[in-house]
This record gives C-alpha cells, structure tokens and sequence, in this order.
C-alpha cells in the first residue's frame, strides 16, 4: 500500500468510525459490551479501535487476531477526529492520551499490548486462539518491560521511604 492508498484508507476509516453507525461493522460481543462500558472520554478511541481491528481499510486481508496497530495509529486518528470537529480533544498529548486509553482497554480486556520491534507500544485484539510469532514476541517484550519497570518503581518507593525515615528521625 503506497503512502497516499494508507493516508486515503485512514480517512475512510475515520469518516466511517465517527459516523457513529456501528451497527454495520461485526465486533466480538463480550469486548463490544466492554468498550460501551468504558469512561466517556475514552470512547473515540473505542471506536477508532473498533473500525482499526474489524475493517479491512489498514491492513485488508488479516483476521482481527493477526492485526497489530502501534500508539502512534490510535494518536494520529484520534488528532484527525479532533481536527475534523468528529471527537473532543482530551487537553494533552494525543500520544499519551491513547497510550492511557490503550491501558484501560487492556484491563477491561479489549485488546492486548505488546511492544514493537522497534519499541513503539502496540495493541492486539484480545484473543484465546494461537497468536502469530510476531505478536508473541511483542508480549514477551511488553512483559519484559513492564517488570523492569515494575522493579525501578519499586526502588524509587524504597529510596523515598529511607529518606521519608530519615528526615523524620531527626
């Protein structure tokens, strides 16, 4: 797909995303039950997420299982939506604002997050069947970043109640 065929394809998309008619698109029920229960701020991205995995306009071919979209996809079509008056703006970054959303979305179940081979965060739709070999990887990776963050976060807390301690004892 040519740059102007995938910046077309995006448009298409988030014409048809904020339209609002979501009844034409078939979705998995339990993670369309989720994303109608999500906070309201976070709904453009659900609907950017819904049009993302079940239509063929990015990547034509793939299952939803088999599609991986990074943050930056999320980020520049929740930009677009804004520009065109189709969502509100959430007042800060977009990037941060859909890598928020794409955590909430991973607790309620909806979709997966991985980390790209480049080291961008990613999402995939949640699924129990066989994942390919690229989206394993990209979990593994995820999992290995978020327990190294785990513990640097667990040594900041640590520092800061030895100095809470010390300053206190004085």
């Amino acid at each position: 797909m040519t740059k102007e065929e995938y910046l077309y394809a995006q448009e298409r998309l988030l014409d048809e995303a904020m339209e609002g008619n979501l009844c034409q698109i078939k979705v998995y029920p339990a993670q369309n039950r989720q994303l109608w229960l999500m906070d309201k701020s976070y709904k453009t991205v659900g609907l950017i997420h819904r049009w993302l995995f079940f239509s063929d306009y990015l990547k034509p071919g793939l299952e939803p299982e088999e599609r991986v979209f990074s943050v930056y996809t999320f980020a520049s079509l929740l930009q677009k939506a804004v520009r065109y008056k189709g969502a509100e703006h959430p007042r800060r970054d977009f990037i941060e604002f859909a890598e928020e959303a794409l955590h909430k979305m991973a607790e309620k179940g909806i979709v997966e997050l991985l980390t790209l081979d480049n080291g961008f965060l990613a999402a995939c739709i949640k699924c129990t069947g066989k994942r390919t070999a690229d989206i394993e990887a990209g979990k593994a990776r995820y999992e290995d970043a978020k327990a190294l963050r785990e513990i640097e976060l667990q040594d900041n807390v640590t520092l800061l109640t030895r100095c809470f301690k010390i300053s206190t004892s004085s």
